[in-house]
């Protein structure tokens, strides 16, 4: 039970920050911290990181897990992954918000996040 409890506490502190991010992302402009060019390059970084940590989490971790039983893997792996996921998130929306990337490349870029080695090709999508 305690587990459970501590899975969805650390699952709401992440929300929160991402509804927190999205918050200011909002009320200021972005272009004036980044530029055009880096927010398109943080971007791409952390779209591979975030491919890197999904293919970590289900091609490492997770035989780790249900294979040699060690489920710490899948804490650790699973836990950066999601901050990358949820990062990785948050420049989609800026980019769009600052008119950097179209709707529909936005949902291209979620959808490539959610297939294996699917984010290694975003560079087809700002290029």
């Amino acid at each position: 039970m305690y587990k459970i409890v501590e899975a969805g506490c650390m699952s709401c502190f992440f929300f929160n920050i991402f509804l927190f991010q999205l918050q200011l992302s909002y009320l200021c402009n972005m272009e004036k911290v980044f530029g055009k060019e880096d927010a398109l390059k943080n971007f791409l970084t952390i779209g591979k990181l975030e491919g890197y940590s999904f293919l970590v989490l289900l091609f490492i971790a997770m035989p780790l897990k249900y294979v040699f039983h060690h489920p710490e893997a899948v804490r650790i792996a699973g836990m950066l992954h999601g901050f990358l996921f949820i990062l990785f998130m948050i420049t989609i929306v800026i980019l769009y918000q600052n008119k950097q990337i179209s709707i529909k490349n936005s949902l291209m870029a979620v959808l490539y996040s959610i297939i294996p080695f699917g984010t290694f090709f975003l560079r087809r999508l700002v290029g």
